[in-house]
């Protein structure tokens, strides 16, 4: 009995220590410059809106996704124009609320909390981003959160089309 308890004992701490020592990896140096830059373009860019920071990090041909839809618009004055419209339409703060670098890939989960300057309604929901970045610029950026969530926090309603009559 002492025997299993002490070969339990060490297989929970080995594979313990093991665990740890890949949750634990640290960054490599590029993956914290772009996790940084990431961090600095969300509370620059979005929370006080300095657009410059934009500039800075992206490469001309940038590509941005919108919940699974690849924009026309190429560069990053697709970036520029989201931080302006929303600043422009929404006292709001977003906050980081998870990050994670790995390769050439930096995600965050964020939440966004303001009210529409317009109607003066409340809105908060949250969402993920997903950047990709090639020689120290993001190239590709992946956003989704839950358009329907804003919308119905805006007081927009979904009517459903009329009925058809079969024939």
């Amino acid at each position: 009995m002492k025997k299993s308890i002490i070969i339990l004992f060490v297989f929970v701490f080995v594979f313990t220590i093991g665990y740890q020592g890949t949750v634990l990896a640290k960054n490599t140096a590029e993956e914290e410059k772009n996790l940084t830059f990431v961090k600095r373009f969300v509370n620059e860019g979005y929370n006080n809106g300095n657009t410059n920071v934009v500039d800075e990090f992206t490469a001309s041909n940038y590509k941005s996704h919108w919940n699974g839809v690849l924009n026309d618009k190429v560069g990053p004055d697709v970036l520029k124009e989201n931080i302006i419209s929303n600043r422009e339409s929404y006292d709001f703060k977003v906050k980081i609320l998870d990050s994670l670098a790995k390769e050439d890939k930096v995600v965050i989960r964020w939440s966004y909390k303001g009210k529409h300057k317009k109607s003066g309604k409340e809105v908060s929901f949250t969402g993920v981003f997903i950047a990709r970045f090639e020689k120290g610029k993001m190239v590709e950026g992946w956003q989704t959160f839950d358009s329907w969530t804003v919308s119905k926090q805006l007081g927009y309603t979904l009517t459903p089309p009329p009925e058809t009559k079969e024939e």
